[in-house]
């Protein structure tokens, strides 16, 4: 567990780095939350994107400016020293290599900033990545994320698994080889021969689609939407045509799917149910949500704290392929509304009389929740960027949960959310809303 690394990293007594003056102004609670967004098994990070995007993945952000002098001093020698070794190691490489860069004055803006310790602009946080717990810094207008070569803790990962960028489950990964082809009954001559012409596609009725139409046999497949498509690109582009014991094999191992060939059909079942039927978003909810996303229905309180109680796959699997196929006929990227995990996960876990507390003037305190509910806050408070703009902070807030919802509980406008908790010693107050309306839409070409 990552709870431990982090207090053995913190009995070292490491004055020397900063992560130690974050990690001792915690409290066991805001340590428990901080553990909780690195003990995953791969990045938290995601495969692309802005430094904007990545800092929605940072943990307790900190302005520079508003650290005490003697912290700022550690913090600048620190990650100057990091940075200087780093330039070092690049200058290395490029004169083993012999390369000839162009100057830019890149290096020596640099030197400068290290020299002279200008990091009044910057941000500064906890992320997680490849099962390590880094300081990183966030440079001014989002521009970059760097951390340290040395992390603050490690987690052990599971024997035999390889960290790389596919985050495929590693259950998933242990029943990979089992997937197989099964023949109850001999194939018929021709589909035994390289006849099969088929097109790549990642998407799994499409490829189910063209092996029926390229056998003419039934073919029966076990359908969920958490196993519609697959991270394997290329599929089925080695070779213009296949046999089908070629083709099926592939797409088991593709897919994590079963199949078998008897009574001139072709069945295939996914080998891990139980993982699919937890990915599956809730029965009736596709159908209310496509409704909502084309402009005829409402958003209810009830489906708002369905939402919330949804995993990060549910909450995929429901816009990108349940909704996206009901509303609009194909499956895509379809964008639902705003989502930010830790805020829906706490308003989902709301009693009504919690809820009721919530909405009142003096909000729902910190010592009424739970301590799975009070992970969540926060993870509401700390988790992503400080506010650009920050709203003025109403007076007298307590620790605790605040709540204003715009609507009824059949059809919910908007709900806004302040979330305030302690950290490196003041009140960290952070703002958001739900708003009642869908994102942008991205159909693609997987599902058309």
């Amino acid at each position: 567990m990552y709870l431990a690394a982090i207090q053995q990293f913190l009995a070292k007594n490491n004055l020397h780095n900063p992560a130690t003056v974050f990690l001792n102004s915690m409290d066991s609670d805001t340590l428990n939350a901080l553990a909780s967004t690195a003990n995953r098994q791969l990045a938290a990070f995601p495969a692309g994107g802005t430094a904007y995007t990545f800092r929605n993945y940072l943990f307790g952000i900190t302005r520079y400016k508003d650290l005490p002098p003697d912290d700022q001093t550690l913090i600048a020698k620190y990650f100057g020293f990091w940075k200087a070794e780093s330039h070092k190691q690049i200058k290395q490489i490029e004169k083993h290599l012999h390369l000839k860069i162009k100057k830019t004055g890149g290096g020596q803006r640099a030197q400068q900033e290290n020299n002279s310790l200008q990091f009044a602009h910057d941000d500064f946080g906890f992320y997680t990545q490849d099962g390590q717990l880094y300081l990183a810094q966030v440079t001014p207008n989002n521009s970059s994320v760097w951390w340290p070569d040395n992390s603050v803790a490690q987690r052990k990962f599971l024997p035999g698994y390889d960290i790389n960028d596919d985050d495929t489950d590693p259950r998933v990964v242990k029943l990979l080889p089992r997937a197989h082809f099964d023949l109850a009954e001999p194939l018929p001559a021709r589909l035994s021969r390289p006849s099969l012409v088929l097109k790549t596609s990642q998407y799994l009725p499409h490829l189910m689609q063209q092996l029926y139409h390229g056998t003419g046999a039934a073919v029966i497949c076990t359908r969920f939407v958490n196993s519609l498509d697959t991270r394997i690109r290329g599929l089925w582009t080695f070779e213009d045509k296949f046999p089908l014991t070629e083709a099926v094999r592939e797409l088991d191992r593709a897919f994590g799917y079963h199949s078998a060939w008897f009574g001139g059909m072709l069945v295939s079942r996914t080998t891990d149910p139980g993982t699919n039927i937890l990915n599956e978003p809730p029965a009736g909810l596709a159908g209310r949500m496509a409704k909502f996303a084309l402009g005829k229905g409402p958003m209810s309180l009830a489906d708002v704290k369905i939402l919330g109680g949804l995993t990060h796959n549910q909450w995929t699997n429901l816009w990108w392929h349940a909704v996206a196929e009901k509303a609009f006929h194909r499956s895509g990227y379809v964008i639902g509304p705003n989502w930010r995990a830790p805020f829906m996960k706490l308003f989902a876990s709301l009693s009504n009389t919690q809820l009721a507390a919530a909405e009142s003037q003096a909000g729902l305190p910190a010592k009424l929740l739970t301590p799975a509910q009070r992970l969540q806050l926060i993870l509401a408070t700390d988790m992503g960027p400080l506010p650009i703009h920050p709203a003025p902070e109403p007076q007298n807030l307590q620790q605790g949960l605040y709540l204003r919802i715009q609507g009824t509980p059949a059809s919910v406008k908007s709900i806004q959310f302040t979330a305030a908790y302690p950290y490196l010693g003041k009140l960290r107050v952070t703002p958001w809303k739900f708003a009642a309306k869908m994102g942008q839409n991205y159909l693609s070409a997987a599902g058309g």
